[in-house]
């Protein structure tokens, strides 16, 4: 049972933050625009709940496109400024549109009201859903392409788990089957490089599916991540050599 749940923990953990911030909204909602105060439409009947679900599907449907849910796989920096942004989006969007329904501008103090509510909310959930995550290591399955034996299945890295170790040559004409190897896993890490590895690299970046690649210097943009005696692990950001920049820096620590 509770690898099960363990399976479906980022999806739980979506749809628990949805319904919350769609909660704190409907209260807002329903205290603001409807007591019939002039600017202060009512809203009744049926109709209420039909706005509701947009409002619940709107904020799902642009969090997860816009990397709100990725929980563990980016820092808690990163998801609060994402999340916030959606929110401001959708809270916009939601005013203008109870504004169409009313026929004039509604009044504004219960729609920021309850953005300022759900921004603490947002701040709150994002910490402790890390603290969560990394406690439970639930980030994912990782993929591991090395030749020594440092890293076995099971080993946890950077909250992920390793569910496969591959070991031996990566050929040029192996890329497509490299490809869609790597698409049925969270993360992959790279430990020794060859010919395949700019392109393994480019692919993940493509796919967003987080790599890690071992260099004593990296020349590529990305973060340091773990370090021990033998090898320093970078989680990649971007091709290039434009990692001293300082926006790349400020992505470098949300990331």
């Amino acid at each position: 049972m509770m690898k099960k749940v363990r399976t479906y923990y980022i999806y739980i953990l979506a749809l628990t933050e949805t319904a919350l911030l769609t909660a704190v909204y409907y209260y807002f909602w329903r205290i603001g625009y409807t007591h019939g105060i002039p600017g202060y439409p009512e809203y009744l009947g049926v109709g209420k709940f039909v706005l509701m679900a947009v409002y619940a599907l709107m904020t799902g449907l642009i969090m997860y496109f816009a990397g709100g849910f990725r929980y563990r796989r980016v820092r808690p920096g990163n998801i609060i400024i994402r999340q916030w942004g959606v929110i401001l989006a959708v809270n916009l969007i939601t005013y203008l549109q109870l504004s169409l329904t009313a026929k004039h501008m509604v009044a504004r103090r219960p729609i920021f009201d309850a953005t300022v509510v759900q921004f603490i909310l947002i701040f709150i959930y994002a910490l402790l859903t890390d603290l969560v995550t990394r406690r439970i290591h639930v980030a994912g399955r990782m993929i591991v392409f090395a030749d020594d034996d440092s890293i076995e299945n099971g080993y946890l890295i950077d909250g992920y788990k390793v569910a496969e170790v591959r070991k031996g040559d990566r050929g040029m004409t192996s890329l497509t089957a490299l490809f869609e190897l790597t698409a049925q896993y969270d993360a992959v890490l790279v430990g020794r490089q060859d010919e395949t590895t700019k392109y393994i690299i480019r692919h993940c970046l493509d796919k967003k599916i987080p790599i890690y690649i071992g260099r004593d210097e990296p020349l590529i943009q990305g973060v340091s991540r773990m370090k021990d005696d033998a090898r320093n692990y970078v989680l990649i950001l971007g091709m290039g050599d434009g990692g001293n920049r300082f926006f790349d820096r400020i992505r470098s620590y949300l990331v």
